[in-house]
């Protein structure tokens, strides 16, 4: 998944395989809701860091595919999302004309660097960027594509 504004100058990326120690020797997954390692590449005005821990779980991933989805289309998303360790937190800000205001937290083990390890004190500075509907329709899409490679849809 990658969003980027309009500019390129804020954009983030994720990218999910599963975690190894979720993997038996037979290939076969452990826990039927595994951990998956989640590489994070953020740009923003702030600086820009990786990181790549094991810190979604399946559901939380389809979580953000359905926001995703329901974002891209201007559709209500009520539904609360149940993050074990709350590594990403979004939120829709409204509308820029055509362009969807978006904004993300990257908490935990992918919170920026020189904010000092993982702490709530200071938070993190959001992450805000204006993109397509097609942008998030495309980020929700990578996402799945994703799991479906894992074979975990």
């Amino acid at each position: 998944m990658k969003l980027a504004d309009e500019h390129n100058s804020i954009a983030m990326s994720l990218k999910v395989h599963v975690y190894s120690q979720d993997i038996l020797e037979s290939g076969a997954v452990r826990d039927p809701e595994p951990w998956l390692d989640v590489r994070v590449d953020a740009h923003t005005e702030a600086g820009s860091w990786t990181c790549e821990e094991p810190s979604l779980q399946v559901s939380e991933v389809r979580y953000l595919i359905r926001w995703l989805r329901a974002t891209a289309t201007r559709q209500p998303f009520d539904q609360p999302g149940v993050f074990e360790e709350p590594t990403i937190d979004m939120d829709f800000l409204g509308m820029d004309g055509p362009l969807y205001r978006v904004r993300f937290f990257l908490e935990q083990e992918c919170r920026p660097p020189w904010l000092g390890g993982i702490t709530w004190d200071p938070p993190s500075p959001p992450i805000d960027m204006s993109v397509t509907g097609d942008a998030l329709e495309s980020a929700a899409s990578d996402l799945e594509e994703q799991l479906k490679a894992l074979m975990l849809t």
